[in-house]
């Protein structure tokens, strides 16, 4: 039912303005949290998928395809600080032998570099 409110007769942007607003108003809703991802996406706007990665990061830490997703993103969107953040923190907790690994080594690159 939420979903239908949120995208009824509306453009993709005005869809993820109201999925934002919804998430907003239940913040420890995880349904809510990929609804306004997903509406992020579809209106293909990168600050907007950012925060809506880190409220799905809040609400499920072990959720790591949305923290992968979510370094990526801030790097695509000239965060290399945040992103470099985030690596560490995947490496940290699932080992050097994660995809992440070499990851690190290419944010702290690009974090020099932005410096």
């Amino acid at each position: 039912m939420r979903r239908e409110l949120v995208d009824y007769g509306r453009t993709p942007r005005a869809a993820l303005t109201a999925a934002a607003a919804l998430s907003a108003t239940y913040p420890d809703d995880l349904e809510l949290a990929e609804l306004w991802l997903e509406r992020a996406q579809w209106a293909n706007d990168v600050p907007g998928q950012i925060a809506a990665r880190m409220r799905v990061r809040e609400l499920a830490p072990t959720d790591f395809d949305n923290r992968y997703a979510l370094a990526d993103l801030l790097e695509y969107g000239d965060e290399p600080d945040r992103a470099l953040t985030e690596w560490c923190a995947l490496v940290e907790e699932c080992g050097l032998g994660s995809p992440a690994a070499p990851r690190v080594v290419d944010a702290l690159f690009r974090s020099a570099r932005s410096a």
